[in-house]
């Protein structure tokens, strides 16, 4: 048994290492989790501040897509809404298994800015013909 590679009735302290960077990784999570939500806040409001380019249309009304530009301020807070439920669901799943898990709001932090940059592309789109 002394040159087996691992012997169960011998107490190892790998249960300690996972634990260290356990708590590692659970900070990690709890940084992007709140920066990601402090980032969808922030990029949705920048989107009505990008909205206000809608006041160079006040010369020639029927220039403008006031509906395109009503669906794009939603487009950011929707998103930063499905990325925090999909993170919070991937945050409870990869914690019954134990595995890492600060790459999910990470995940989570990219699609809010994507869709953030599809929102913006699409008010210039509305608001310069």
């Amino acid at each position: 048994m002394a040159y087996e590679a691992h012997d169960p009735w011998e107490p190892t302290d790998q249960p300690e290492r996972q634990q260290r960077s356990g708590g590692v990784d659970l900070s990690a999570t709890i940084t992007l989790l709140v920066l990601m939500t402090l980032m969808g806040l922030l990029l949705s409001f920048t989107v009505v501040l990008e909205q206000m380019g809608v006041a160079g249309c006040s010369a020639a009304p029927a220039a403008c897509d006031y509906a395109l530009i009503g669906i794009t301020t939603w487009i950011t807070p929707v998103a930063l809404a499905l990325g925090l439920a999909g993170t919070i669901a991937g945050l409870v799943a990869r914690a019954r298994t134990g595995r890492r898990s600060w790459w999910v709001p990470l995940v989570g932090l990219v699609i809010v800015i994507v869709a953030f940059v599809v929102a913006s592309l699409l008010v210039f789109q509305a608001t310069h013909p």
